[in-house]
């Protein structure tokens, strides 16, 4: 007699993956195509000319309305972290699911 339990669950499984492989597909294809504009930040963050900027944004009233996140350093130096992370941890997944196959 066919374990129908069986089946559903596996079925559950194959579909559920195929969704998440094609997502995760997705957001590596914007996360390697903004990997660009990434590295545009990170100059700039540790260019001489980020320095000159803050300090003039430090002496110059601007308006609230313009995000200045830039200038908090923690948000960049935080994101460069994050970004340097992430590539760890893809790596050590892809490394893990090369080794069981």
């Amino acid at each position: 007699m066919m374990n129908i339990k069986k089946i559903k669950d596996m079925e559950e499984i194959l579909v559920s993956h195929r969704k998440i492989i094609d997502d995760f597909n997705d957001a590596l294809d914007k996360f390697k195509e903004s990997q660009k504009y990434y590295e545009k930040l990170s100059n700039y963050y540790s260019s001489s000319a980020y320095m000159d900027d803050l300090e003039e944004s430090n002496q110059t009233e601007i308006s609230p309305n313009i995000s200045q996140g830039i200038y908090s350093e923690d948000l960049v130096f935080d994101l460069i972290g994050d970004n340097y992370q992430t590539a760890v941890k893809m790596l050590e997944i892809g490394l893990d699911i090369i080794k069981k196959h």
